[in-house]
């Protein structure tokens, strides 16, 4: 099985290259990772030529633009990357065969709901990363919608030991000063998700299909439990 890995140096890239070992199947598998400078994701013609040269079994689209804030301003990248790159993969696959495992976000709905957001609930995403991971989603069921060949995984507040996170942005002020009281929001309540955790769910994922032929459209996976910015400051101090 030949599987193209999106985003392999980002902190849930990392995760799955250390966790590969973790896919049983009976057949051989061939992890190919793609860091940014390998695969442009900005580039829409170079992720559907890679995936037509390629032909893998397999694309976890793991490579996003997740910087939440900056991307009301660069709205235009956030789209790019996180809408246009999922439909050139879709493109490719409709010629080459093989499957995508879309890695999405709670932010395509507008987190207004007190309680957990079900899969088949209506994407009501209200900041600009939102729009942009619901327009890779409606990009992938308009091109693949007759077909059994992808399936989205939403997640939430990732956070791994690499990598840009809440977690490691905390960490890293306080190395740099100690001393320097830092304010966080206590207010904003989601669940924290680990990227080992997460990754290892993809690779069940990936296994259940590759075993029954079938697996839901849309899944949702975060670690259990919920959490404040101001919980997690306190958890990493």
């Amino acid at each position: 099985m030949k599987i193209v890995l999106t985003g392999s140096n980002g902190q849930l890239g990392k995760a799955l290259l250390s966790s590969v070992s973790n896919l049983s199947l009976d057949v051989p598998v061939h992890l190919i990772p793609l860091t940014r400078k390998e695969l442009d994701l900005t580039d829409s013609l170079a992720c559907k030529n890679t995936i037509l040269r390629l032909a893998p079994d397999w694309i976890i689209n793991a490579g996003a633009y997740t910087a939440v804030k900056k991307a009301e301003c660069e709205r235009d990248l956030a789209i790019q990357i996180n809408g246009e790159a999922p439909r050139a993969f879709a493109e490719a696959l409709i010629e080459t065969g093989g499957d995508i495992l879309q890695i999405s976000t709670d932010a395509v709905f507008s987190g207004q709901q007190a309680f957990p957001y079900e899969t088949f609930q209506t994407r009501d995403p209200i900041g600009s990363y939102g729009k942009s991971k619901a327009i890779g989603e409606q990009a992938l069921e308009e091109l693949l919608d007759n077909t059994q060949q992808y399936n989205i995984l939403r997640t939430s507040w990732l956070i791994g030991a690499e990598g840009n996170n809440f977690a490691t942005s905390i960490i890293n002020r306080l190395n740099q000063n100690s001393e320097v009281p830092i304010n966080v929001v206590s207010d904003q309540v989601g669940c924290p998700t680990s990227a080992i955790s997460l990754s290892n769910i993809i690779w069940k994922s990936i296994e259940y299909k590759y075993k029954y032929k079938s697996l839901p459209r849309i899944l949702h996976w975060c670690d259990a439990g919920a959490a404040s910015w101001y919980d997690v400051a306190l958890a990493v101090q």
